[in-house]
């Protein structure tokens, strides 16, 4: 649950998160994920977006330039954010392309974090190691080369906690 490891985050750390979302479909488990980030995470975790488009990037972007921490889900595309295609578990997937455009712009890595329910009512947070791109390519390349590297780091992720990864909308896609 991305919304209760931020608040957690933000509470363990001390820090306040902006997190990138996708807006809720229905406006009433919207005010519901609203209240419970304000109670939980006690004003510490801001919420931005995904449909705010270039306004909330370059937010984000001076967000990072100043070392602020910013949560983005990027297990799975909702919506019209820009995506390009990785391969996961030996299939070709589209994800999120935005945290890594980020990345690149703002020089900073990107921190893998899950947060794993480890018994009733208590979870960790399991971070893996940074995500910078290696590659001296082209600024397409070092994205995918980050990206396929994220990958690998959900691919074993969700091989290990399996159980505990939900996706609600198709990542695999056929024709």
């Amino acid at each position: 649950n991305y919304d209760l490891a931020a608040s957690l985050f933000a509470e363990r750390f001390g820090r306040s998160i902006r997190m990138v979302r996708a807006p809720e479909p229905d406006a009433l488990a919207a005010e519901h994920v609203d209240a419970a980030l304000q109670q939980v995470g006690g004003g510490r975790v801001k919420v931005g977006y995904s449909t705010n488009g270039t306004a909330l990037a370059l937010d984000l972007l001076n967000a990072l330039r100043h070392g602020e921490i910013i949560s983005i889900q990027g297990d799975r595309v909702s919506g019209e954010v820009a995506r390009a295609p990785v391969c996961f578990f030996n299939r070709e997937v589209l994800l999120p392309s935005g945290p890594f455009v980020l990345s690149l712009l703002s020089e900073t890595p990107i921190f893998p974090t899950f947060m794993v329910r480890s018994g009733r009512r208590k979870y960790k947070i399991v971070a893996s190691e940074p995500i910078i791109s290696h590659s001296n390519g082209s600024r397409e390349e070092r994205i995918a080369d980050a990206m396929q590297r994220w990958s690998q780091t959900l691919e074993a992720y969700a091989r290990n906690y399996w159980h505990q990864w939900y996706a609600f909308v198709p990542i695999f896609y056929t024709d």
